[in-house]
């Protein structure tokens, strides 16, 4: 495999960290946004305040991935296109909720804010992983399976955290802890998946050995 067990261990530990912390950053950042709320329609603030906590998670979880990835030469360009990804998805649902007159911040539990997360995340996942595919090319033949895989991963984690939270509303968000888990899980099976069955490229490692030397 192109990295060891005990790395994709690591992996899945930091995602489980990573992702509350930056869910917990950008519930910070949307209340900092509440001051423009005088300036411009509440629903507009928070908004804007989403697509803010988008690009906060796209670059906590960009930037878990490539500290591991930067071994097969991955560049830093990773993470920025994991950032974009999230933004461009959040700025879709904030812009279609709009033209339905809705609020982007659904309460999870007694609303529809658990479906509104996970087409978001979903869409997200797909165009994050569009971007972050042109760099998988060179290491992998079916590189643009990634664009799906990380929509199902995005998609499937982030329905599976937010139904907890509606069904278990007493854990909070320590459920989002969960959301790390599901999420560094099941992107550490695929990505060694991927990379492990590839036949047909040689990987270089940064001290310029391959992998199949």
């Amino acid at each position: 495999t192109i990295m060891k067990r005990k790395t994709w261990n690591n992996w899945i530990i930091a995602h489980v960290f990573a992702f509350p912390l930056a869910l917990l950053v950008g519930f910070i950042a949307i209340h900092l946004f509440s001051f423009i709320g005088n300036l411009l329609p509440e629903i507009i603030a928070s908004g804007l305040g989403y697509i803010l906590w988008g690009g906060i998670i796209g670059c906590a979880i960009g930037y878990t991935q490539w500290y591991f990835l930067k071994k097969i030469n991955i560049p830093s360009g990773w993470i920025w296109r994991n950032v974009i990804g999230f933004a461009i998805a959040e700025t879709i649902g904030v812009f279609v909720l709009l033209m339905m007159d809705v609020d982007r911040n659904i309460d999870l539990v007694d609303s529809y804010g658990m479906e509104v997360w996970t087409l978001i995340y979903f869409v997200g996942g797909a165009i994050s992983g569009y971007l972050q595919s042109h760099y998988l090319k060179k290491h992998i033949t079916y590189f643009r399976f990634w664009i799906l895989a990380n929509s199902l991963i995005w998609g499937i984690s982030t329905l599976l955290w937010t139904a907890l939270i509606r069904f278990v509303p007493s854990g909070g968000g320590f459920m989002a802890i969960f959301g790390g888990l599901f999420y560094g899980l099941l992107s550490a099976l695929v990505l060694n998946r991927i990379l492990k069955n590839d036949s047909d490229k040689r990987i270089r490692f940064k001290d310029g050995r391959f992998l199949k030397d």
